[in-house]
């Protein structure tokens, strides 16, 4: 986890245009190359406290959901809550699309780095996994029909939806 969260850092600095720092030695050969003069102008800082903004929103619509998972006594899991309660807030404008967008697309541009940790729990327990090995294939390749089909369906009844209203 420690190693996930040290690349996002580092794409989330990236991103920000700020520099990040591994050892001592990069740091001085930067102030040496660039000087101590200021690194950021007044427009990234606006730019970065707009991203730091809306990742604020998600973490507080996140621990919003831990805490409803906590008191709510329903075999839901947190995450749940969370996507129903910015599916909600995003309908009714409480939450406003600008107000979290960069942060999520940035999120969702980097999802891989976040299944890093599962497949790693996956892999130290593949020998209890053997064991469902063939009930597991069968609950994927359903699953994975059945949401290609329900997809196709939803988009099929939204495209002609769209088409009967022009």
């Amino acid at each position: 986890n420690v190693t996930v969260l040290r690349i996002l850092l580092r794409k989330i600095a990236r991103r920000m245009q700020v520099p990040t720092f591994a050892k001592g030695l990069r740091q001085k050969a930067f102030y040496k190359r660039f000087g101590n003069r200021p690194i950021l102008q007044q427009a990234h800082v606006e730019k970065n406290m707009k991203y730091l903004k809306q990742l604020a929103i998600i973490l507080l619509v996140s621990l919003i959901a831990e805490i409803l998972e906590y008191i709510i006594p329903l075999p839901v899991a947190a995450s749940v809550y969370g996507l129903v309660l910015m599916l909600v807030g995003l309908i009714t404008h409480i939450i406003p699309l600008e107000k979290v967008e960069g942060a999520a697309d940035f999120l969702v541009q980097n999802i891989s780095i976040l299944f890093i940790p599962s497949t790693v729990g996956i892999m130290a327990c593949v020998e209890e996994l053997k064991q469902m090995m063939i009930p597991l294939l069968v609950i994927s390749f359903v699953t994975t029909i059945l949401i290609m089909v329900v997809t196709g369906k939803v988009s099929q009844f939204i495209i002609r939806r769209k088409a009967a209203k022009e």
